[in-house]
C-alpha cells in the first residue's frame, strides 16, 4: 500500500509510470518518490538544512547535538518526504527519507539531526494513529547513530522478532555478497501502537541494495 524509492534517476522514473496507476498518490520530484494507494494530507518534501536541524535540535528541550555555527558553511542538505495518508477512519503518518553515507563525523552529526527534524514534523502521538519511517538510513542497527534515531524518534525497528536481515552489501564481481558481507541500513520503524506481522527481504536484483518489506497492522 505504501512504497517509497531512492536513487532514482529519469530513466527510472519513466519506468515506473505504469506503478503509478496503482500507487495514484504520489511525493516527490527528484531522486526520491514516495507511493500510496491511500489518499495523501499534508504532503510535503522537508530539507534537513542547517536551520531546520539546529531549530529541531533547540526544540526538544536541550541541545541533544553539539550543532555549533561553525558547521554551517559545511553543512549538506538532504531531502524528507513527509506525509499523512488516509486509509478510512486511520491515518498514518509517513517519513521517506535517504541518509548521508557516514563517511565522516559531519555526516553521522546530520544523520543524527534527521532523526529530531523527523521528531519535531512527527504529531503528537495522541493526535496520531500510527507512524512509520522507512528508506535508507545508511546506518545498521547495531549502531550508535540507528539507537539515536529510534530513541528520539520514539520509534521501533521493525525487525524485532524477525532476526537480523541484512539489506546491503559490497558488490564484488557485479555480484552482492549477502548476508555474508552484509547488513541492514535499509529500515521501516513503526510507532508503538502498529503491530509488525511479516517482515522480509528481497533477493539479489544485481543491486548492493535489496529491498524491504513489512505488514504492519493497528
Amino acid at each position: 500500500d505504501i512504497l517509497y524509492l531512492t536513487e532514482l534517476n529519469p530513466i527510472w522514473r519513466e519506468a515506473l509510470r505504469p506503478l503509478f496507476d496503482s500507487y495514484p498518490h504520489q511525493i516527490g520530484k527528484g531522486p526520491n518518490l514516495l507511493l500510496s494507494r491511500f489518499p495523501l494530507e499534508q504532503a510535503r518534501a522537508v530539507e534537513v538544512t542547517f536551520e531546520v536541524a539546529k531549530a529541531a535540535n533547540e526544540t526538544i528541550g536541550h541541545s541533544a547535538l553539539p550543532i555549533s555555527e561553525t558547521l554551517r558553511p559545511y553543512w549538506w542538505s538532504h531531502e524528507l518526504l513527509m506525509a499523512t495518508a488516509v486509509a478510512g477512519d486511520h491515518r498514518l503518518s509517513l517519513v521517506g527519507l535517504h541518509a548521508p553515507t557516514p563517511r565522516s563525523d559531519l555526516s553521522i552529526l546530520i544523520q543524527k539531526a534527521t532523526a529530531l527534524v523527523i521528531a519535531a514534523n512527527l504529531p503528537p502521538a495522541s493526535n496520531r494513529d500510527g507512524s512509520v519511517v522507512l528508506g535508507d538510513l545508511n546506518t545498521s542497527n547495531f549502531s550508535p547513530t540507528f539507537r539515536f534515531f529510534v530513541k528520539h524518534t520514539d520509534l521501533l525497528d521493525s525487525t524485532q522478532g524477525f532476526g537480523h536481515s541484512p539489506s546491503w552489501g559490497p558488490l564484488i564481481f557485479k555480484k552482492s555478497r549477502l548476508p555474508w558481507l552484509g547488513t541492514a541500513i535499509d529500515h521501516i520503524l513503526v510507532s508503538k501502537n502498529i503491530s509488525v506481522s511479516e517482515r522480509e527481504t528481497g533477493p539479489d536484483l544485481g543491486s548492493d541494495h535489496r529491498w524491504v518489506m513489512a505488514r504492519l497492522s493497528w
